[in-house]
């Protein structure tokens, strides 16, 4: 079991595209009493971290597979205000995520679900650049306004009318993201694997373009 310092409340908790840590101090008795000295030359070492880095606050989680050894609050979440990280702290969890996807991958290898050494479209055939070339052409949305796909590189491009070259990222076969705006871009195919027309999400709307080139 866990014990709670005076200041703790929860332990460390994932949730979509944010992290929500504890505040105070959360620590395994065991543990506090094991590691008693590299616990104090970490917080030392992420006291001068946050100095180099300029950075006002964060949050340190240690576990292992048998759960929570220690979890701390390090400085501010206000530095105007002089406010404490507190439990309701958000983070966005940022390129932590490349971290837990490294692992996912590692765990189906040791299961024998996946061969590091294969080709990704092995495991995600839509991710073939052939897929693309049923998608290329001109889309109309309005009279003046159209859409232009086109495949560089074995890249899927996408320019609307007066806006540069995007890239689309795919989400599926038919779907597609760009990371510079909120924008979707989904293909209606036929069965030959040709688009007839798209969809276009941006901004709460759904625009249907029919492919005219």
């Amino acid at each position: 079991m866990l014990a709670l310092a005076a200041q703790a409340t929860t332990v460390a908790c994932a949730s979509g595209f944010f992290v929500i840590e504890s505040a105070g101090i959360t620590q395994n008795a065991e543990a506090n009493a094991k590691y008693k000295d590299v616990f104090e030359a970490l917080d030392s070492f992420v006291k001068q971290y946050m100095r180099e880095m300029n950075s006002p606050g964060m949050t340190l989680v240690l576990a292992n597979r048998d759960g929570i050894l220690r979890a701390a609050s390090y400085g501010f979440s206000d530095l105007e205000r002089g406010l404490n990280v507190k439990p309701e702290q958000l983070f966005h969890i940022g390129s932590i995520s490349k971290s837990f996807t490294a692992i996912a991958l590692l765990q189906l290898r040791e299961e024998g679900k996946l061969d590091l050494h294969q080709p990704v479209v092995e495991y995600l055939p839509w991710l073939t650049p052939a897929v693309y070339d049923g998608y290329v052409g001109e889309y109309e949305i309005a009279p003046s306004f159209s859409i232009t796909i086109t495949k560089e590189n074995n890249k899927l491009m996408a320019q609307a009318t007066g806006q540069p070259k995007l890239e689309l990222l795919p989400e599926s076969q038919t779907k597609f993201f760009v990371k510079e705006a909120a924008v979707q871009i989904e293909f209606v195919v036929e069965g030959t694997g040709k688009a007839t027309s798209l969809v276009l999400y941006q901004g709460g709307r759904q625009l249907p373009a029919k492919k005219i080139k």
